[in-house]
């Protein structure tokens, strides 16, 4: 099933063409040159087969993972009350080809890019730096230079306190 599984997918988009619907009509029709057209039925299915990888790794790495979200909880129901709490740690958010890398420091952070980049690198996925914003919240330091592929990438620092 696997292989044919694979087979069906690759032949769907093997000499692809597209045209974009614009204001003013289609456009011409272009090549697809490979990946994954976003408004395809399959793409949320295949886009998650395919980033779960990257996603697996980061969180395998467990020193990668440092950023801790707590929550503790008093619940009533009549007379009995219960209380308790839960940890988690978070590394990252993704919503089909947007991602939101988190990390207490910036090593952190640093070594996530460069384990996507990797990545990206190997799969052949270009990643549009000019695109790419890093948000510091830390208000007792500057804002950290972070990069992909050796390209600074640009970091806001919101300067909230903690």
């Amino acid at each position: 099933m696997c292989g044919r599984f694979i087979k069906f997918f690759g032949n769907i988009y093997n000499n692809c063409f597209n045209r974009v619907m614009t204001d003013f009509g289609l456009s011409n029709e272009y090549k697809v040159l490979d990946g994954l057209d976003q408004s395809e039925v399959f793409s949320p299915l295949l886009w998650r087969i395919f980033y779960d990888l990257l996603l697996c790794e980061v969180v395998r790495q467990d020193h990668l993972c440092d950023y801790q979200i707590n929550s503790n909880f008093v619940a009533k129901t009549g007379r009995i009350e219960t209380s308790g709490g839960m940890t988690s740690f978070f590394a990252a958010g993704v919503f089909v080809n947007d991602t939101i890398w988190v990390g207490n420091r910036q090593a952190s952070i640093q070594h996530i890019l460069n384990v996507a980049s990797e990545f990206f690198l190997i799969n052949n996925i270009n990643i549009n730096n000019k695109k790419t914003v890093a948000i510091s919240i830390n208000k007792r330091v500057g804002v950290p230079v972070l990069s992909i592929n050796g390209q600074a990438i640009t970091v806001v620092n919101l300067g909230v306190s903690h």
